[in-house]
C-alpha cells in the first residue's frame, strides 16, 4: 500500500512541477513581450530622421528567450548617434526571431524617432 501511495505521490508531484514550469514560461514570455512593447513606444512629439541599420543580432536571456535586436545609426545636427532596439516579439523559437531580422537588412534605411532633449534616446519605426 505504501509503495502505491509513494508512486502516486511521485507521479502527481511530477505533473504539478511540469504544470508550474509551463505556467512560469508563459508568464515570462508575457512579461518580456510587455516590456518590449513599452520600450518600443514612441513619444508623438519626437521628430524623425532617417537612420541606417548597422547590425542585426539575436540576444538570448537567462530564460532562453530569444530577442531580435537591431542596432542603428542616425545623425542629428552633424552628430552621429547609435542605438539599439528589440524588434518583433521575443520568442523561444530561433527561426521566428531570425525571420523578424530579415525585415531589417544591414545598411538599409529606417525611420528613427529621437528625443529632442536627449538625442541619444531613439526608437525605430517597426516594420
Amino acid at each position: 500500500m505504501n509503495e502505491i501511495l509513494g508512486s502516486l505521490f511521485c507521479g502527481v508531484s511530477c505533473i504539478v512541477i511540469a504544470f508550474l514550469a509551463v505556467i512560469a514560461v508563459v508568464v515570462l514570455l508575457w512579461v518580456n513581450s510587455k516590456r518590449s512593447r513599452e520600450k518600443a513606444q514612441i513619444d508623438p512629439n519626437w521628430p524623425t530622421v532617417t537612420g541606417q541599420i548597422i547590425s542585426a543580432e539575436l540576444e538570448v536571456d537567462d530564460e532562453a528567450i530569444i530577442s531580435p535586436v537591431i542596432s542603428f545609426e542616425y545623425t542629428i545636427r552633424g552628430q552621429v548617434y547609435s542605438a539599439q532596439q528589440v524588434v518583433g516579439r521575443p520568442s523561444s523559437l530561433r527561426s521566428k526571431a531570425l525571420k523578424t531580422l530579415t525585415l531589417y537588412p544591414l545598411e538599409s534605411d529606417v525611420s528613427v524617432h529621437y528625443n529632442p532633449e536627449k538625442p541619444e534616446e531613439a526608437r525605430l519605426v517597426l516594420r
